[in-house]
């Protein structure tokens, strides 16, 4: 049976037990109409049901005929709830396009049912990219371990995300403020927000994430000067080199109590950042560590477990008071130039002491520790990489 019309709206078929083959396309059924249809299908071995071209198609649940043995076309479709349309395409790798209308909010982690073309029969962990569309869309989260794409270039709107990362591709993110993001983080995360959120983003949420080797790399965010607030997990181990170097939108950061080691120049130039706390768990504080953050840093708190502070780690910032704990061996040189700095060292320390808030050697031997304010710590202008 073939039933066109531009016009036509409903169809009763309830008394058509010998029905086979169905196509009512070019009408004008909506979806409540199509699924009503569909009920009345009689059972089948082998049916063709073709619903193209009306209102409802891309939202009516066509298992409701496919239950009975009707085949339908491979453009599948299934209800998420809250979605106008949800369209299933079968090739490749599982590929899902959502219309979410008028909404604002949208969470897509759970999908309703599972989707079914012919004999085959896909659960939501099956399926691996999605396309997100709707006008309004202002907060995404889409926490599926399983996704691999994530397209939200439809979304001009999109200024929250929060999304398990793994291997996934985040299609022009170009409007994203805010992420938030769990998973495995490897270097080509912090490739990807360098290369194409540097713009944009604004906060960046890794707290519920693991970092590959526990260490921050080389240059993550280097360079990335409107990002105002970055967390860390708390599993990380080692911040490298140059890793936040540059982020001047910063103005506080904290550093987890599981850093053993911040690397050198990896908080090089941060200069909207007003104080750092320095945690227990910190032995190491590289060359150049917090050097030219300028005026801005005033207050830096070292822990007493540090052993050892690099060349120039302090240099060229705004700090006027600082304690030397009793664990610190080694100061490279000019660690406080170009401070106006009253240095205290603790009195149980073996190395160094404090003359007039001046840092020097307890054994004379030693010679002058070289770190007159009058003297000039240049540093690499060019990361490591």
């Amino acid at each position: 049976m073939v039933i066109g019309g531009n016009y036509l709206t409903n169809l009763d078929i309830s008394g058509n037990n010998e029905l086979t083959e169905l196509s009512c396309d070019t009408n004008e059924f909506s979806v409540s109409s199509l699924n009503n249809l569909s009920e009345m299908l009689p059972v089948v071995k082998e049916g063709k049901l073709n619903f193209e071209g009306n209102p409802g198609t891309d939202a009516c649940d066509v298992c409701i005929a496919e239950n009975k043995g009707w085949k339908t076309p491979k453009k599948m479709t299934m209800t998420v709830e809250g979605a106008v349309e949800v369209m299933i395409r079968m090739a490749g790798n599982k590929l899902i396009y959502i219309d979410w209308g008028d909404k604002t909010d949208v969470e897509i982690n759970k999908l309703s049912g599972e989707i079914s073309e012919h004999s085959h029969t896909y659960t939501e962990d099956t399926v691996h990219r999605i396309t997100i569309f709707g006008e309004n869309i202002t907060f995404l989260a889409c926490e599926k371990q399983g996704i691999t794409s994530l397209d939200v270039s439809k979304n001009a709107t999109l200024k929250e995300l929060n999304c398990a990362w793994n291997k996934l591709v985040i299609n022009k993110p170009s409007t994203v403020t805010k992420l938030t993001v769990t998973g495995r983080l490897t270097g080509d995360f912090f490739k990807f927000i360098r290369n194409n959120m540097a713009v944009s983003l604004r906060v960046l949420d890794m707290r519920g994430a693991s970092i590959e080797y526990g260490i921050i790399p080389a240059g993550a965010f280097d360079g990335c000067t409107n990002l105002t607030s970055i967390s860390i997990p708390y599993s990380v181990t080692i911040i490298g080199e140059w890793a936040f170097a540059n982020c001047t939108g910063l103005t506080s950061f904290t550093i987890p109590d599981s850093v053993t080691e911040i690397c050198d120049y990896a908080f090089k130039g941060c200069t909207g950042l007003k104080s750092i706390v320095i945690p227990n768990s910190v032995k190491t504080i590289g060359n150049g560590a917090f050097c030219r953050c300028k005026e801005g840093l005033t207050s830096v708190l070292i822990s007493e477990l540090v052993t050892y502070i690099g060349p120039g780690a302090f240099a060229c910032t705004g700090l006027t008071s600082v304690t030397i704990p009793a664990l610190v061996t080694e100061i490279g040189d000019f660690a406080f130039d170009d401070c106006k700095v009253c240095i205290t060292v603790h009195p149980d320390n073996p190395v160094y002491k404090s003359e007039n808030g001046k840092l020097k050697y307890k054994d004379w031997s030693c010679g002058e520790w070289t770190g007159d304010p009058d003297e000039k710590y240049e540093t690499s202008s060019e990361p490591p990489f």
